[in-house]
């Protein structure tokens, strides 16, 4: 059933405290470039781990960035690993995806793409890894907040649009046009993180998402 399907791909998500609470901070500025770019690689880094397997290649790239880059607790727990579980691999995999928005949102890519399809990794790493944590910063410019928001709200709508799969599906053309979840979910967990709708305390793995 597709919705106990898309409650678990999301279970690991918290919700957005009311507006009142004063866990809530609110519409924000959006987090500085080398936060970004600095989330942006770790991530990358545990993404290849999943998808590669090699944990060598993985901490030496953390050890290059090893004055920026800083990893979670599951994310650390994850590199350090000598064998992770196929179902640790597959969740952390995802990560390339969450990329995405990052490099978007500080003009590193020009656009983010269809979310019925995963994005060309390759793009990610060749962004990423062949241009030092300064040229990077360099060449970075956040977008207008406005368009970071209308990028959020469309993720919003798609992820509204998954939930209600049965009866969409009932449409013609509806499966062809209905986004891959995994990549919706990634992508606004991202952006959410970039407009700082989060557990400050928890960082990236305190990131709000309105389901």
């Amino acid at each position: 059933m597709i919705s106990g399907w898309f409650s678990n791909l999301v279970s690991n998500r918290r919700e957005r405290p009311e507006a009142d609470s004063e866990e809530f901070e609110g519409e924000a500025e959006p987090r500085p470039v080398d936060q970004v770019i600095a989330r942006a690689l770790a991530l990358l880094i545990v993404a290849r781990r999943a998808t590669t397997g090699e944990r060598l290649a993985a901490t030496t790239e953390l050890s290059r960035h090893r004055d920026v880059v800083e990893l979670t607790a599951s994310e650390t727990a994850f590199l350090m690993d000598e064998a992770p579980s196929p179902q640790s691999c597959k969740q952390f995999s995802w990560r390339y995806e969450a990329i995405v928005p990052l490099l978007w949102s500080v003009n590193l890519l020009d656009k983010m793409g269809s979310t019925r399809e995963t994005i060309d990794t390759a793009t990610l790493e060749s962004i990423l890894l062949e241009n030092s944590f300064e040229q990077l910063i360099a060449k970075a410019q956040i977008r207008p907040i406005n368009l970071i928001e209308d990028a959020a709200d469309e993720l919003m709508d798609a992820l509204w649009a998954i939930r209600a799969g049965p009866i969409a599906l009932l449409f013609p053309n509806a499966r062809e046009k209905r986004p891959n979840a995994s990549v919706v979910v990634e992508r606004y967990y991202g952006l959410n993180w970039l407009r700082r709708w989060n557990d400050e305390s928890k960082g990236w793995d305190g990131v709000w998402l309105d389901t």
